[in-house]
C-alpha cells in the first residue's frame, strides 16, 4: 500500500484534522506517525474521520485504544506506548551506553531519601490546578514541589514564564532538563505526577512516569483512571497497595483528592510505627524496606524498552529515526541490566 505520510501532529501546520474534514485526503491512504501524543487532537472524531479518507492509519503513543473507539473499518490504530520510555533512557544516558551504566550505578548507590515526595508541575492544565489547590488546602506543599503557574519554579528556577505559556515545549534545553532527574531527586521516595491527560480514554505514559521508575521512585500518578492498574498488569510493584486508594475513582477530582489523602495516609502510617515501636521511622527506612521492588521496577522498565521495538507494525513502515533511537536505548538498557 502506498501511504501519504504525515510525521507527527505538527505536520500540515498542526491542522491535520481540519484538512481531513476539508476533504484534502479523500483519495489518500493517510498514515500519521504520532507516538509523541495520545491522539491526533482532542476534537478528533475517529468514527467520522473514516468518512473523509480512503484509509487512515495512526501509530500512537497511547497505552490502549479506548480513545479510538468506535471507529470505521478503514481506520487503523497501532499502539507503541514505549517512545517516551526509550527517549528517557537515552536522555538519562546522553545516548551512550557507557555513560548510561555510570548514571544508573550512581542512581542505585544514592543514599536513602529523607522526604516523602516531589511534585513538578510545569504547564498549567485543569487537573493540575485542581491537584495543586488540594495540596495547598491540606498543607502538603513541601520544599520539593513546583507549580510554574504560581511562580514556584524549584525544578526550573532560572526560567521565567511568559504570560500564560510556561517553559515552551520547543525549547530544547528545557525539554532536556525536564526529562532528567532534578538535583534533589535522591531526597524523595515518591514522585507525584500529574500526567499530560486525565481523561479516562486517554491513558498515556510520558517521560514523567518513566523518569520516576528509572530513578528508583514510586510514581503516584494523577492521570486516566486505572493507570496504576496498567502498570501492575505489566509487572510493576507498589507498596501497601497505595494505588488502590485513588486509581479507580471515576472522576478526576476524586482521584486527585484521594491521591492527596494517600500521601497523608503514608505519613500517618509512619507516625503509627513510631508510637508502636517507640523509635523514629524515616523515609529512608521505607526506602530500604522497599528497595528490592524499586530495583525490580527499574529493571522491568529497561527490559520493556529493549523488548519492544517500533517494528511490530505489520506492513506499516516504521520511520528510520524511530528505530535508530530505539536501537540506542536498547543497547543502553541491555548493557545496564547485564552489568548492574
Amino acid at each position: 500500500m502506498q501511504y501519504h505520510i504525515i510525521d507527527s501532529i505538527e505536520g500540515e501546520n498542526g491542522n491535520i484534522w481540519g484538512n481531513i474534514l476539508d476533504g484534502k485526503y479523500k483519495d489518500k491512504n493517510l498514515l500519521v506517525y504520532n507516538v509523541y501524543e495520545a491522539s491526533l487532537s482532542p476534537e478528533t472524531d475517529y468514527y467520522e474521520l473514516g468518512k473523509y479518507v480512503k484509509s487512515y492509519t495512526e501509530i500512537t503513543g497511547a497505552s490502549n485504544d479506548n480513545r479510538f473507539t468506535p471507529r470505521r473499518d478503514n481506520v487503523h490504530i497501532i499502539l507503541w506506548p514505549y517512545y517516551w520510555l526509550s527517549n528517557t533512557i537515552n536522555k538519562f544516558s546522553k545516548h551512550n551506553y557507557k555513560h548510561g551504566l555510570k548514571v544508573f550505578k550512581e542512581i542505585n548507590a544514592s543514599p536513602p531519601p529523607t522526604h516523602m515526595f516531589t511534585s513538578m508541575i510545569r504547564q498549567p492544565r485543569p487537573h493540575r490546578e485542581m491537584f495543586w489547590d488540594l495540596l495547598k488546602s491540606r498543607n502538603m506543599v513541601n520544599e520539593f514541589c513546583s507549580y510554574a503557574p504560581e511562580g514556584v519554579h524549584l525544578d526550573l528556577k532560572e526560567q521565567v514564564s511568559e504570560g500564560q505559556t510556561f517553559f515552551h515545549n520547543d525549547d530544547k534545553m528545557i525539554g532536556s532538563q525536564t526529562h532528567k532527574m532534578p538535583p534533589w531527586y535522591s531526597d524523595v521516595l515518591f514522585d507525584v505526577i500529574c500526567e499530560t491527560h486525565h481523561e479516562d480514554n486517554m491513558m498515556f505514559f510520558t517521560e514523567k512516569t518513566w523518569k520516576a521508575i528509572l530513578g528508583l521512585k514510586y510514581p503516584l500518578i494523577l492521570g486516566a483512571k486505572d493507570m496504576h492498574q496498567k502498570l501492575l498488569d505489566l509487572g510493576f510493584k507498589f507498596p501497601w497497595s497505595l494505588p488502590d486508594r485513588f486509581d479507580r475513582e471515576k472522576h478526576v477530582y476524586n482521584r486527585a483528592k484521594q491521591l492527596v489523602l494517600t500521601l497523608e495516609y503514608v505519613q500517618e502510617a509512619m507516625d503509627k510505627r513510631v508510637s508502636q515501636f517507640g523509635k523514629s521511622v524515616t523515609f529512608g527506612d521505607l526506602y530500604n524496606e522497599w528497595k528490592n521492588d524499586l530495583l525490580h521496577n527499574q529493571r522491568l522498565a529497561l527490559n520493556l524498552c529493549a523488548e519492544n521495538p517500533p517494528t511490530n507494525f505489520g506492513s506499516v513502515p516504521c520511520p528510520p529515526e524511530w528505530y535508530q533511537s530505539w536501537s540506542v536505548s536498547r543497547e543502553i538498557s541491555s548493557n545496564i541490566t547485564a552489568n548492574l
